[in-house]
């Protein structure tokens, strides 16, 4: 007998991912795991310090706040997909899955494939740059124009 390929479905944004696997009769997805971030939700000064920093002004005694030379919820995002890239690197090591479809943001979409091994991405099937973490499962086919299986 042939053994059907394990196909991963990867639905990430900057906060939250879902590993889904086609069902048996190829008609929904059944979550194999999924992550989310410890700084999903927290506020800026919860990410780093409270204020901005500040500086002197040469011509005169006025200080004013500076911009940082970052956002700290885009550097969030950043760690959040080079984590996820890791564990979707050591799934595929594993041999967990035989082929992989990554859908997010094209943001995210862009960080995530950058993280990812060269090994891993031999595996990936199709990608698609688009937000569906908060489309139920039980709804995912309808609003998924990739072919999984």
């Amino acid at each position: 007998m042939v053994r059907r390929a394990i196909v991963w479905l990867c639905l990430a944004d900057g906060e939250h991912a879902k590993i889904l696997t086609p069902t048996e009769d190829g008609r929904g997805y059944s979550v194999v795991t999924q992550f989310d971030s410890a700084d999903a939700h927290r506020p800026t000064r919860a990410l780093g310090t409270e204020r901005p920093p500040r500086t002197q002004e040469s011509a005169y005694s006025g200080r004013h706040a500076i911009e940082p030379r970052r956002d700290l919820h885009a550097a969030s995002k950043a760690a959040f997909m080079r984590f996820l890239a890791e564990q979707l690197d050591r799934a595929g090591a594993r041999g967990e899955c035989d082929a992989m479809v990554l859908v997010a943001p094209s943001y995210c979409l862009r960080l995530l494939r950058g993280g990812l091994s060269p090994a891993t991405l031999r595996k990936l099937r199709a990608t698609k740059a688009k937000d569906l973490i908060k489309i139920p499962v039980a709804k995912l086919p309808t609003n998924l124009c990739v072919d999984v299986r």
